[in-house]
């Protein structure tokens, strides 16, 4: 950590980071991809989002030449989020925080401490020209407006594919082939089109736009670089599976959101059959079981089986 933090002292660079319970890994990889059409980056390496997780990914990949530098960071527990930005330190000046679900509520204890942490990163945005690029449902959870917004000192921009919001998606449209959807932001109507898969890519797709926007992008710009943003192995990424079956890999997902996004998704498959085989959520807390109820309506809603071995 003092080695990543002499680093960055030596090579300043501009910080991203990205909090929030899911979507972050994916909100990383598609600014990453945007920033380097433009920009020298670097950024956290896979899923390394705690404090040496970040200086590990700083010793790595930050070179000489290097402008942007975007973040992940995560947490259990009240003061880990912060912990992690403290690598960081100074040269954090924009954040993006993609939501509060209930992942990893049983280690949180409750929901207020699970908000609570997330939003650490509000305390490394000191300067009143940083910005939080923040979705919708998180900026208004009453815990956020009530006991964290009040301390914030910087621009907050909201972001929402259902809902209106700063940044927001007109006609979306998702098929198993891709997404589409028109984004207004301010004066801008920017038209996308994606090979991502299911509606939540178009929202975590949203604070990648606005930061675009906000630097100066244009919309040809902006358009063709998501339209080359390839799929993330394990989020809903498609593969040719044994006897000519698709085999759609959504490992790396372990929230009920992402749980009924990605049936949302496989119910677009033209193919008659369909299974989910996998380890159900973990980590779901007093929550789980009301989870597991909603997720079980999804798959009669689609008729689709799921096989797995949570006894629950």
């Amino acid at each position: 950590i003092e080695q990543a933090k002499m680093r960055l002292a030596n090579h300043p660079v501009e910080t991203i980071v990205v909090s929030g319970t899911y979507g972050k890994s994916s909100v990383k990889e598609f600014l990453s991809q945007m920033i380097a059409i433009k920009h020298r980056i670097g950024k956290t390496e896979k899923n390394m989002n705690t404090a040496v997780g970040i200086a590990l990914s700083i010793l790595k990949n930050l070179r000489d030449d290097t402008e942007y530098f975007v973040g992940e960071v995560g947490g259990y527990k009240r003061g880990e989020v912060a912990e992690a930005c403290a690598v960081l330190g100074d040269s954090i000046d924009c954040a993006v925080i993609t939501s509060f679900g209930n992942q990893h509520l049983s280690l949180y204890k409750n929901r207020s401490n699970l908000i609570h942490t997330e939003s650490e990163v509000l305390d490394y945005l000191n300067d009143p020209s940083s910005v939080l690029y923040i979705q919708l449902d998180a900026h208004l959870e009453p815990v956020f407006q009530n006991e964290i917004q009040t301390r914030a000192s910087c621009r907050m921009i909201t972001y929402s594919a259902s809902a209106q919001a700063d940044i927001q998606a007109h006609s979306a449209l998702t098929t198993h082939q891709g997404s589409q959807a028109t984004v207004t932001y301010g004066d801008r109507r920017i038209h996308i089109k994606t090979h991502l898969l299911g509606i939540h890519s178009i929202e975590n797709l949203l604070p990648v736009i606005g930061w675009c926007v906000d630097h100066g992008y244009t919309n040809y710009e902006i358009e063709e670089g998501i339209a080359k943003i390839s799929a993330i192995e394990g989020k809903l990424s498609i593969h040719r599976g044994i006897g000519g079956s698709t085999v759609l890999n959504d490992s790396s997902n372990s929230s009920e959101n992402g749980f009924l996004s990605a049936l949302a998704t496989l119910a677009l498959f033209p193919q008659s059959q369909k299974v989910v085989i996998g380890s159900g959520i973990i980590e779901l807390g007093s929550e789980k079981e009301a989870a597991y109820k909603r997720i079980t309506q999804s798959l009669n809603d689609v008729s689709i089986a799921y096989i797995t071995h949570d006894r629950l």
